[in-house]
């Protein structure tokens, strides 16, 4: 026994196991991102080796950020909004509604600098398609010959219902086309033509009796 009020003496020090550090974080992995032509293929249902073809660059035709759910229910819609992808994009968007074997119910293209050539491959992907209920070509650079083209497109379509050409340079040929257009097409039932300046008044008016089909 040690006198009272000296301190302990130590213990024997035993085998100390060293300590190991933490682990670091790791961080998750992203998945590998899917080859553009791949991604195609599952979005748009036509082949790789079709989309490799096309002399436009990928970044005019960006990937698709939705596969079609909720109110179109399992039918594809195609957004593209804001990509500035113009004419040569349009065309491709256009040829891939044509070779798609899934059902496209709508295409979203607006403020892509889109003019009279891309408005008139819709109206030639338009002429045989069966399944596009909503096409968006708002914020564009569309004018009278692209109007002229997308309107002969849709004379005898009969599943697009909703056609968004707000904010375009269509003109009083191109109204008096859209005019005829819904003279002859009844399943067309909104049409969205505000902000088309080069439209003159008597077309105006003209569009007018279509009633509730026109929203200016």
């Amino acid at each position: 026994q040690p006198p009272r009020g000296s301190p302990e003496p130590r213990k024997p020090a035993g085998r100390i196991t060293p300590r190991r550090p933490p682990e670091p974080t790791r961080a998750v992995e992203p998945d590998p991102p899917v080859a553009s032509a791949r991604r195609a293929e599952i979005m748009f249902g036509w082949s790789p080796e079709a989309m490799g073809r096309s002399a436009v660059p990928k970044e005019t035709l960006p990937a698709l950020s939705s596969e079609g759910r909720g109110k179109y229910g399992d039918d594809l819609h195609w957004h593209w909004t804001g990509h500035s992808m113009g004419d040569a994009g349009a065309v491709r968007v256009a040829d891939a509604l044509l070779r798609s074997t899934k059902p496209v119910a709508a295409i979203f293209c607006s403020s892509n600098r889109i003019g009279d050539k891309g408005a008139a491959a819709f109206g030639a992907a338009l002429r045989s398609n069966a399944t596009l209920t909503h096409l968006d070509l708002s914020r564009n650079n569309i004018g009278d010959a692209g109007m002229v083209e997308l309107a002969q497109g849709l004379t005898l379509n009969q599943t697009l219902r909703i056609l968004d050409l707000q904010q375009n340079k269509i003109g009083n040929q191109g109204a008096k086309a859209l005019y005829d257009l819904l003279c002859m097409n009844h399943t067309i039932d909104r049409v969205h033509l505000h902000n088309n300046k080069e439209m003159g008044p008597k077309w105006i008016r003209s569009l007018r009796e279509f009633g509730g089909r026109i929203f200016w």
